[in-house]
């Protein structure tokens, strides 16, 4: 499994559907909310915009555990093993700043081992904006920097 390690989480992005499995991870017993769940996979999200946001394993095809941190070895900001009776789990209200990196950690209860489904919900612009090149919902000087930068990379000249 290619992102078994922290160092080589896969990327993942808001509103899409990631569909895998566990099987043949490794790893370490690391979060604070069950217990025995060694067996673990690494995902990366960096949100687009600052907010609360829905990491969610419902519809996962074993008994998962989640657990999000700020970037490799950094604190655990939220764990959950079972969900509203379910036995995937889900953290709801989880508060991202856009621009930053994220770590997502999906393992198995007392190390079981299945196939997931992973799923991020959060914030969007409601509209899109002329000039907000990173889609972000505010225009400031991460859009000017990108702007120059395609300028200067295609040789315009004035």
């Amino acid at each position: 499994v290619w992102n078994d390690e922290c160092e080589y989480a896969m990327y993942v992005e808001q509103g899409r559907i990631y569909e895998g499995t566990t099987e043949f991870a490794t790893g370490t017993d690391i979060n604070n909310c069950t217990v025995n769940d060694a067996l673990d996979i690494w995902f990366r999200f960096v949100p687009k915009i600052t907010g609360s946001y829905t990491v969610s394993l419902l519809g996962s095809g074993f008994d998962t555990s989640l657990t999000v941190y700020e970037g490799c070895g950094g604190t655990e900001l939220a764990c959950n093993d079972d969900y509203g009776g379910a036995t995937q789990s889900q953290i709801d209200s989880l508060a991202l700043n856009s621009g930053q990196d994220y770590l997502i950690r999906i393992a198995g209860y007392n190390s079981t081992w299945g196939p997931y489904r992973l799923q991020i919900t959060g914030p969007t612009c409601v509209q899109a904006m002329a000039g907000d090149s990173n889609d972000d919902c505010v225009i400031d000087l991460k859009d000017l920097q990108s702007f120059a930068s395609q300028w200067l990379q295609n040789n315009i000249r004035p």
